[in-house]
């Protein structure tokens, strides 16, 4: 997948998951891939929080609390915390 087309995908995550929060949903959707933070510098919406080490990081794996694995062939793989 080419740079830009994930970045539209990640952008249509985005779209989906607002509007599942528009109607009610109370599923927390995790952001595993690293792309989104800076998908979300980029956007404005994502900030270093103050007083913290800058260099430290403020995401990781969500492995074993919840996560969605989309294979190259399309097959998806879900696990629950």
């Amino acid at each position: 997948m080419e740079p830009l087309a994930y970045r539209d995908l990640l952008i249509e995550c985005q779209r989906r998951i607002a509007a599942q929060k528009e109607r009610g949903a109370s599923t927390f959707f995790y952001k595993k891939d690293h792309l989104w933070k800076l998908l979300e510098w980029e956007q404005g919406t994502f900030a270093i929080p103050s007083g913290v080490d800058p260099h430290a990081f403020h995401d990781g794996c969500h492995c074993g609390r919840g996560h969605l694995t989309i294979l190259p062939t399309g097959n998806r793989y879900a696990a629950d915390p």
